[in-house]
């Protein structure tokens, strides 16, 4: 019962909670006493927070720096975001989208199989979070980052598309931030080269999103990767300072100020 109630508080949008949600789950069949204390004090940790919606445009880490001239016209001579032609006419303010990614190597001491953690902003309000296992044991963590960076694009091609099919102009590529930086320059950059072959699909599919300027991949720092929350369990402390922007903050300028400290 505690842990069908943590899942609907995901659902209504707790996602800061998601992560012991998932691990809980897959005890439900034959619980033990730890696990009752440890749904307890989630609860307790629920009586705190919230989320709120704040539909200003951010100025995210990035923004104004000189744009790096990147030519994919070898690579991808022809290549363009597909616009769906029947879309409605768009009415209001156009909005921005980033996204937040981070992977926790072997992080399941049974299958030693990776979690990805993903979180989707528009504007300033977090619209779509996601925490999953990932299908397959990745023997580095940049394997894990390259399967958590691919699962981005696609949720990147999907709230690009739904958004447009509501009326909802969007404004430039999504971006996203990561905070494994040989992921980011492989997925930029179209000099850069990767030898490892069971790589190459992911890599070229990621590149094919940043040449049709959909996505525009951007570096950031562990300690400020809010979506670490979602891939692995944090002491108190750490988890209480990422999720201060959003969970208890004011304005969209705290989230992005969090997002700037070193």
């Amino acid at each position: 019962m505690l842990i069908r109630s943590l899942n609907w508080a995901v659902t209504l949008g707790r996602f800061d909670v998601m992560f012991p949600a998932i691990t809980m789950a897959r005890y439900s069949s034959m619980p033990r006493e730890g696990h009752l204390k440890i749904c307890l004090r989630v609860f307790g940790y629920l009586k705190q927070g919230t989320i709120r919606i704040h539909t200003e445009r951010p100025i995210l880490p990035g923004d104004g720096e000189p744009n790096p001239n990147r030519d994919w016209s070898q690579l991808y001579p022809t290549t363009k975001e597909d616009i769906p032609f029947q879309q409605p006419i768009a009415f209001g303010k156009s909005v921005r989208t980033w996204i937040l990614v981070d992977a926790d190597h072997a992080h399941d001491l049974e299958t030693r199989r990776s979690v990805s953690g993903v979180m989707f902003f528009i504007n300033g309000t977090l619209l779509k979070w996601y925490s999953k296992r990932q299908a397959m044991v990745e023997t580095s963590t940049y394997g894990s980052e390259i399967v958590a960076m691919k699962r981005v694009v696609e949720i990147a091609y999907e709230m690009r598309y739904k958004l447009r099919m509501l009326g909802i102009t969007i404004e430039g590529p999504t971006v996203i931030f990561g905070d494994n930086l040989s992921v980011i320059l492989n997925g930029s950059k179209p000099e850069s080269t990767l030898k490892k072959k069971h790589h190459l699909c992911s890599i070229h599919y990621i590149r094919h999103a940043s040449a049709s300027s959909i996505v525009s991949l951007r570096s950031i720092g562990s300690a400020q990767n809010i979506s670490d929350c979602l891939t692995k369990a944090l002491a108190p402390h750490l988890l209480q300072k990422l999720m201060k922007p959003i969970v208890f903050r004011k304005t969209c300028e705290d989230i992005v100020a969090a997002l700037k400290e070193s």
